[in-house]
């Protein structure tokens, strides 16, 4: 295991799908370095109670 990695999927596993969702969207913003989406889609995600933080290996959702 990596450090607590399986915490944080845990986190990502139990969020909302809503809040997948926008995750995914903003991660294909970022991809297509649509930046202005990408940062309204993470205030989206904040304001239903997630955090989500990049990583080497996708996006990862935390509850805030």
């Amino acid at each position: 295991p990596i450090l607590g990695l399986e915490q944080l999927l845990a986190a990502s596993a139990q969020a909302p799908a809503q809040v997948l969702e926008l995750a995914e969207q903003r991660e294909r913003a970022r991809a297509e370095h649509d930046f202005a989406a990408a940062d309204r889609l993470r205030d989206e995600i904040a304001e239903l109670g997630w955090e989500v933080r990049d990583g080497p290996g996708g996006f990862e959702l935390l509850p805030l």
